[in-house]
Order: C-alpha cells, then structure tokens, then sequence
C-alpha cells in the first residue's frame, strides 16, 4: 500500500495532499503488521507502517461493518442570515416539517453545511468539526452544466410544491458531495545527518491534518445515480458482477421501494411479489458483498445534499418574503442518496418498533392483482404464479395516462392527499414483460395521488442510450403490471 503520510513535494511551503487514490481496495488493506525488538534501528518508516496498519484495519471495519454514509449532522442549508423559505408542504403531508426545512429557496449562492462526521466508501472518516460556509456559485463555476427544464412533479417527487400553480421547472442541478482530503502541518527541520553540525537543514511537515472538502458534481442520470447508491463512489461501475444486477431484485421489474436501483440477479427466475424467500435475501446479500468486496472506488464521496440554480422568479411569486435575485437556489436533501448510518440504538428502537406493531394490523392489502389496459392476463410468468395466493380484493384498474404514465385505481379508492386524510396507500408493482419482448429491465415509479387514481411512470432500460427511459404511450397497451395496494393509516 501506498504511504498515507507521503511528502507532498513542496517543502515547508502551505499544500494540500490528497491520499493515495487507491486506498480503500480490498488489495490495498492487506499490510504487513510491524514489529520490535530490542536493539532495533527504528526509522519513519517503521513508524509510518505503524499508523498505517491500524488505520487499515479500522478502515475496512468501517467499510465492511457499518458502511458508508453520514454519521450526524452536515446538513446542507442557506447561509448565517440568508433568508429562505420552504417549497412544500412537508408538515402536512407527512408531519415531519419540523425536521427539516428542505426542500426550500433563497436567494443568491451562499449556503452552510452544518458540522457532522460520516464515512465514505473507503472506510475513512470524515469530520466537519464547525459548520463551513460555502459559495455554491464557486463550486458550480469549476463543472458547469446545461439547465434542462423538467416538472415539478420530476423535480421534488414524492413531495408537492405548496404552491401548485407553477408546473415546470428550469435550473442546474447538482449534488453537493464531501470527499476525505489531507492538508499538512507543522514544518519542522529535517537534519540529514551530514556531519556533527548539520551545515544545511532540511524542511517537512510533522503532522497530517485530515479535512472535508466540498464540491459540486453535476446530477447523475438514473443509471449511475443508483450505482452509487450501492457503491458510495463517483465512478463509473467498474465491477461486472454489480453491472449485471440491473432491474430490480428477484427479477421484479421494477419494486416502488427503490425505484431504479441497480438490484436484479439476472439469472434468478423466481417471480413473487409478497414474500422473497430467505433463500433469493441471502443470495443477493452475498452477491452485493461479493462484488463490493472487490470493487476499487478512486472517488468516494458522501453526497449531503441537491442542488438546483434557477432563475425562475415564478417559484417565488406572490410570497413576497424573499428578495429578488439574479440566481435562486434550492436546497434539498437527495434521499435516499444521502445515506445516513444509524447507531444500534436507533436501530434497536426501530426494530422494536416494527415487531411489536407486526402484529396490530397497521397496513391492509386492499387491491392485488395483474391488470393492463387490455384486461387481466393469466396469473402466470414464466410458469411461475406472480400471486401464490391471489388476494381477495376488489378488481383493478389500469388507464394509459400519457407517455410513461398509467393511472391505477379500484373501487372505494379515495385520494389520501385530500385534507383531512386519515391514511396513506402504499404502491409496489412490477411490470409483467410479453413474451416476445427484447426489453431487459423495467422500472416503475410512484408519481403522486390524483382524484382518479394512482399516477404510475414506467420506464424501460435503453440498452442503446444506456439509460433508462419513459416508455411510449404507444407502447404501454401491450403491457401488464402486478400490483399490490396497501392502505396504512396516517402519521399523526
């Protein structure tokens, strides 16, 4: 392994070293541990080995154990006085506005990103003793991007905009990301040796200062961005075996818990829908760690937030508490792509929580079934049954809605996002592929509640692009999809 605590070549003069882009393979951790014995010449050498060996050793438990992603706080926000004021109306629709403010708007660039620690994907720590201001306009202007215009619905789904009138959406989108970086420190003389009296001393640093810095990159498209979501890193996936697991787990073409991630063995056939065996949980775990085990990540990165530059003065109009200006950011918090490590404790409470709740009924199945615009199909893939145990629930229904866009319901829907609502519909659903169809993977996201239904978007792996896309409209009657809606009751 490289040293960590090489000289940076620049003699007593201030630098900023950067650690070995290597560190963090699995290849790399295998170091020599050192040993003494009296008598011994010991040099820096021996010393440096020295921290070297435990720093590898608690780096790949903390790449093995708990993973990487934030530890507590660095939450990103508008700058010390900046006013801001928040996009949607998170507080009622999901009683959590109290915890954070994003997404919101300011004007102008300047933002903070409060104090925290967290690890990256090779296993080092980061750690922002103090909160750090930060010109997000600075960082944008070393990768600048195109603007691209999108919906509202696309840009802050699942959430609404408090005010729905505004549709569309321009701006530049980014992701703030914090990286491990070294600064050195105490320049003390270096003697050589050369004589009772050293005529000419050298000069290097004594001490490694560890650091975080932070930048912008501009947002991934679907693909990569569900890549590092399994990887933490910023490069381009390099391990075969990650880049086989594309669709979506067990073959499900495309579950709403994670929409887009890169997680389908694809030489597994088992297609069920409520209840993965222990055997296929077990086998995907084992690939991921496999493939992890032996993936070298050359930019890890904890993103801590997203980032959007607009110059939209309709998303602030008629609010008539910000000032105006050139430029408008908006602040939010890119789940699930800011990972956050949760302490056992945590983790304890909420396990708690859901076995003691197992039982009480909480959520109830109240339409299963396949359904496409044409009508049910047999319930079979494959030879496989999709519903073991077809629930009785009452039928479903499917309407192409627009490019990519189907509209499901079923009798006694009623829109959850109607106030006052006490409950809320959970959606997964798969698509159920023809027989004769080349398309590899599937994806189906939520996009939000309407009085006529549940707003679906399917989208297909272009194997061309290499990107996933919005399926034509077109196209949408020749599919059939397994759905299954839960009703759970509201958070007060």
């Amino acid at each position: 392994m490289t040293s960590m605590t090489q000289s940076c070549g620049c003699g007593c003069s201030p630098c900023c070293c950067t650690p070995p882009s290597t560190f963090g393979c699995v290849t790399d951790m295998c170091v020599p541990r050192p040993c003494f014995f009296a008598g011994q010449l010991i040099g820096p050498d021996d010393l440096n080995a020295m921290v070297t060996y435990f720093r590898t050793r608690e780096a790949m438990l903390a790449r093995f154990v708990g993973g990487w992603g934030v530890l507590g706080g660095m939450r990103l926000g508008p700058g010390m006085g900046v006013p801001s004021e928040p996009l949607t109306a998170l507080q009622s629709q999901l009683g959590l506005g109290a915890l954070s403010s994003n997404p919101q708007i300011m004007p102008g660039t300047v933002a903070q990103v409060s104090s925290g620690a967290g690890i990256d994907a090779s296993g080092r720590l980061l750690t922002l003793c103090s909160a750090r201001t930060v010109d997000l306009a600075a960082l944008a202007a070393e990768t600048p991007v195109a603007p691209k215009t999108q919906t509202c619905t696309e840009w802050f789904a699942p959430l609404r905009l408090a005010d729905e009138s505004l549709k569309t959406l321009t701006a530049k989108a980014y992701w703030l990301v914090a990286q491990f970086v070294e600064n050195p420190s105490r320049p003390v003389p270096q003697f050589t040796g050369g004589g009772a009296c050293d005529p000419a001393p050298g000069c290097d640093f004594s001490r490694r200062i560890e650091d975080v810095q932070l930048k912008l990159v501009p947002l991934p498209a679907p693909t990569q961005a569900a890549q590092y979501l399994l990887t933490g890193c910023l490069d381009a996936m390099t391990s075969t075996a990650l880049a086989d697991l594309k669709g979506s787990a067990f073959g499900f073409e495309g579950l709403l818990d994670l929409p887009g991630a890169v997680n389908r063995i694809s030489t597994f056939e088992q297609r069920t829908l409520i209840d993965p065996c222990l055997y296929a949980t077990y086998l995907l775990a084992d690939a991921f760690n496999e493939s992890l085990a032996n993936l070298c990540c050359t930019t890890p990165a904890l993103v801590l937030g997203e980032v959007l530059f607009t110059s939209t003065a309709d998303i602030v109009k008629g609010s008539g508490k910000l000032p105006s200006a050139a430029t408008y950011t908006i602040l939010m918090d890119a789940y699930p792509y800011r990972r956050v490590i949760t302490s056992a404790a945590t983790q304890l409470t909420i396990a708690a929580g859901i076995a003691c709740d197992a039982g009480k009924g909480l959520g109830t199945v109240v339409a299963a079934g396949i359904v496409g615009s044409k009508g049910p199909p047999d319930n079979q893939y494959k030879g496989t049954p999709i519903f073991p145990s077809p629930p009785q629930t009452p039928p479903l229904t499917v309407l192409v809605a627009g490019a990519g866009l189907i509209a499901v319901s079923f009798a006694g829907y009623t829109d959850p996002t109607k106030q006052p609502s006490t409950f809320t519909y959970i959606v997964k659903a798969l698509v159920v592929t023809p027989a004769k169809s080349d398309v590899d993977a599937y994806v189906v996201e939520m996009v939000e509640f309407q009085s006529g239904g549940i707003i679906l978007k399917v989208l297909y792996w272009d194997a061309r692009a290499k990107e996933m896309a919005i399926v034509p409209q077109q196209d949408l009657d020749a599919l059939y999809f397994a759905i299954e809606i839960s009703q759970y009751p509201a958070q007060p």
